[in-house]
């Protein structure tokens, strides 16, 4: 099934208008309003493509799921239920002010909630019954172990690169995994 060009232009459009806004003001701010204002697009258009703004801004954080899982080495982890984690320091990196934003912004439990889930489902798709603890256990410690560090870094080691971060986070996380890692 093919998308028309121009649904894909419209809904790029308020994506990008979505994540613009909340780079200057955080995602409790913004209105659809704003974000159809933003896109040039009506507010009919909007309803025509999201029920609300949670609808939008989970639609962005399932592409940046579906792009995070073309970046995965999933061979190259100690642990396939880690290999999320080089490509999302990156990612992290790369909107490091906006994350600095959305820890600040305690609203934000939506965004937290989206962002969780979509790391849960990628840990998920490491996990196999063999791994010893409940899978759900596992991506609880896994997730919030990365959003614990990832918050460590950019508030207080900012200086670290990503692959120390990386090297941190497989450190902490694999023994939970029941894997080793090399020295």
């Amino acid at each position: 099934m093919t998308v028309d060009r121009r649904v894909q232009r419209t809904r790029k459009a308020l994506r990008g208008a979505l994540l613009e806004l909340m780079r200057e003001r955080g995602y409790e701010s913004v209105s659809i309003q704003d974000i159809v204002d933003r896109a040039d697009v009506g507010r009919s258009t909007f309803y025509a493509h999201y029920a609300d703004k949670e609808d939008l801004l989970r639609e962005n954080v399932a592409a940046l799921g579906a792009h995070l899982r073309t970046q995965m080495d999933p061979a190259a982890a100690p642990h396939p239920a880690l290999a999320f984690a080089r490509p999302m320091l990156a990612h992290v990196d790369a909107v490091r002010p906006m994350f600095v934003g959305l820890l600040g912004d305690k609203r934000s439990a939506v965004v937290h909630a989206c962002f969780e889930d979509e790391l849960a489902g990628l840990v998920r798709e490491g996990l196999d019954d063999a791994d010893g603890a409940p899978a759900a256990a596992v991506e609880a410690v896994v997730v919030a172990g990365f959003f614990a560090l990832a918050r460590w870094w950019v508030l207080e080691a900012p200086g670290l690169g990503v692959d120390a971060v990386h090297a941190i986070f497989v450190r902490l996380m694999a023994p939970a995994l029941g894997t080793s890692v090399a020295d």
